[in-house]
């Protein structure tokens, strides 16, 4: 199976029951840029495996209907975020899934 994975361009850790978890995080506590930090959790070192890129998509996706369909954009102005770009952001980003995952 570890072949597979690693056929699919996924590189694994593999861990056993002796596994200490706190080692791994410590061990890969380096300053990430958001793109490295994504790019780690979906491609190595999950515990239960790739499982763990369905869960991200699944909750970026989720998350971006959520931003697109709030009615008042201004719910989500703060000093950092400008609320009709976030939803703005959350419609784009929910075409692009609906584009990816077209039934055709």
């Amino acid at each position: 199976m570890l072949e597979s994975f690693k056929a699919a361009g996924l590189d694994p850790i593999v861990i056993d029951e002796n596994t200490d978890f706190s080692k791994l995080v410590v061990a890969s506590n380096k300053h990430e840029t958001n793109t490295e930090f994504l790019t780690r959790i979906m491609a190595h070192g999950c515990p239960t495996g790739a499982l763990v890129q369905g869960m991200i998509m699944r909750a970026v996706e989720s998350f971006a209907k959520v931003v697109a369909a709030e009615p008042d954009p201004n719910v989500f102005d703060s000093m950092f975020i400008n609320g009709e770009a976030w939803r703005a952001t959350g419609v784009w980003l929910t075409e692009q899934f609906e584009t990816r995952y077209a039934k055709g």
